[in-house]
């Protein structure tokens, strides 16, 4: 089972690469760049629920954050 966060909770994210990145919700409602080697803070969804995102510069890069 994936981890999860609270609704509407700050979720640090970092980048150990030596590119960017993003996370990009497919459905919209965040798009959140990630510097090489840096952090980025975003806020998750209010709504419970499975948000799938991508990396905009590398689709192959997925994942879904869980709001519960």
């Amino acid at each position: 089972m994936p981890a999860s966060v609270a609704p509407g909770a700050t979720i640090t994210i970092k980048n150990s690469d030596s590119q960017a990145h993003t996370v990009t919700s497919k459905e919209g409602g965040f798009d959140v760049k990630v510097d090489p080697q840096g952090t980025a803070t975003m806020k998750a969804p209010t709504k419970p629920g499975s948000y799938k995102f991508v990396c905009s510069f590398h689709a192959n890069m997925t994942g879904t954050l869980v709001v519960k």
